[in-house]
């Protein structure tokens, strides 16, 4: 492919084929999204990189309790 590159430039560009954060969180799970909305805002849906500002919540006696009942729910 090199070559068709160098005899053919810019005609050859990259596709991501996953699934990106917000299709998977936001459609799959909306109720963890929302619980992430309620405790860090919604910055994270554009900028993923602020899902990183959960990590003050990781011994939130509170927070992990409404994680795990999203969780329960939904292993329902």
């Amino acid at each position: 492919l090199k070559n068709f590159h160098e005899f053919y430039p810019g005609k050859f560009n990259n596709k991501t084929n996953g699934i990106s954060h917000r299709r998977w969180l936001l459609e799959a799970n909306p109720e963890l999204s929302d619980l992430i909305n309620e405790t860090i805002g919604t910055d994270w849906q554009l900028h993923p990189s602020e899902l990183g500002s959960l990590r003050r919540w990781a011994e939130d006696h509170a927070f992990l309790e409404k994680a795990a009942a999203v969780k329960r729910r939904k292993k329902e």
